[in-house]
């Protein structure tokens, strides 16, 4: 074979193989290792006794929830300890056993056992109301804050600043309880329907945790579009176990929630998902990016390698930029030895 043809031929296979080797490519491009930039508490006034569920305002001063000291940490950008708002009680002020946390309007909004609480950004109280069914999630708003619990079949409910309900919107999901034997229809709901609220400037979007199906409405609670994540091993597992096999109360109260993920953030026109330690581990990604108008998942994040991500258990997820724009990924875990926050980029 003379030289002409050799090369002829040559062009013909990188013809037909480009399209695969550029498939290829544009998918290992999807990926990105995020590298570790600072972790903390590094400050001898602040220690975690529990994974903080985390919130950050617009000067990216933390404010770190813990959970069994009843109290709102709150430090710079750089982890230094800057002050603590509230403390255990069922007071003007007082939490017990908090957990969600958000940043809205130059207030704290967190929710407790039974409670929702406001607070300046300086943690001066300013209004506190009951809750009285068990909360999912909490998404803020300029004039409403917007709730994600099972009442009356429907899962979203927004409420004014002063606790006061204005209307719901959103059906929880439909299950066959027979065969959940030995356990409550509540509570069967409330592990089904766990997920996370989001709000988006004139939509809110509530993503379910267990089986990443999405939800984008209007602020008046009309639906706008939905979308089942895409599909894997992971997720169509938990569809057959939660909603055809089901689970037998074995007299010890432990329920099976093999979640998806554990938290998600929403930023510039971006939804980030935290992936739960199981998924992270069955796909080997950690953090997924989603495009708020296609819903589709098109950057995906890895933090550990997979020695580092058995030893690693994530819990929350705030996402901001840097001064030269790039993201900055904020997640707090348990890494084996101690609770921290940790900044990505």
């Amino acid at each position: 074979m003379n030289m002409r043809c050799r090369a002829f031929l040559g062009l013909i296979c990188l013809f037909f193989l480009a399209p695969l080797l550029t498939s290829q490519d544009v998918e290992k491009a999807l990926v990105h290792r995020l590298n570790l930039a600072l972790s903390f508490p590094r400050d001898e006034n602040v220690f975690f006794q529990t994974t903080p569920f985390i919130a950050l305002d617009n000067e990216r001063n933390i404010y770190a929830v813990d959970n069994r000291q009843h109290v709102i940490f709150k430090l710079d950008s750089n982890g230094k300890f800057i002050s603590k708002i509230g403390r255990k009680g069922q007071g003007p002020g007082d939490l017990e056993w908090p957990w969600l946390i958000s940043v809205w309007n130059k207030a704290i909004f967190v929710a407790d056992n039974t409670s929702i609480s406001i607070f300046d950004l300086q943690g001066n109280f300013r209004n506190k109301f009951r809750t009285f069914h068990p909360l999912i999630s909490l998404a803020p708003t300029d004039d409403k804050i917007f709730f994600a619990q099972i009442e009356n079949g429907k899962i979203i409910h927004a409420y004014d600043y002063n606790g006061n309900k204005l209307y719901s919107f959103g059906n929880k999901y439909s299950v066959d309880y027979v065969i959940y034997r030995g356990w409550s229809n509540g509570a069967i709901d409330n592990w089904l329907n766990a997920g996370k609220l989001l709000y988006a400037g004139s939509r809110i979007y509530f993503i379910t945790s267990l089986f990443g199906d999405i939800f984008a409405y209007d602020l008046k609670g009309n639906l706008i579009s939905q979308k089942r994540m895409e599909t894997n091993e992971f997720i169509e597992k938990n569809r057959a176990l939660y909603f055809k096999k089901g689970m037998v109360n074995k007299g010890d109260g432990a329920f099976f929630h093999n979640k998806l993920f554990e938290d998600a953030y929403y930023y510039q026109g971006k939804i980030f998902v935290l992936l739960s330690s199981p998924a992270g581990n069955s796909c080997g990604e950690d953090i997924w990016q989603l495009d708020e108008k296609t819903l589709k998942i098109e950057k995906r994040y890895v933090l550990f390698n997979k020695t580092q991500r058995d030893k690693n258990w994530l819990r929350s997820l705030v996402v901001t930029s840097d001064h030269t724009g790039n993201n900055l990924f904020y997640v707090s875990l348990y890494d084996s030895k101690d609770f921290v926050i940790n900044i990505y980029k």
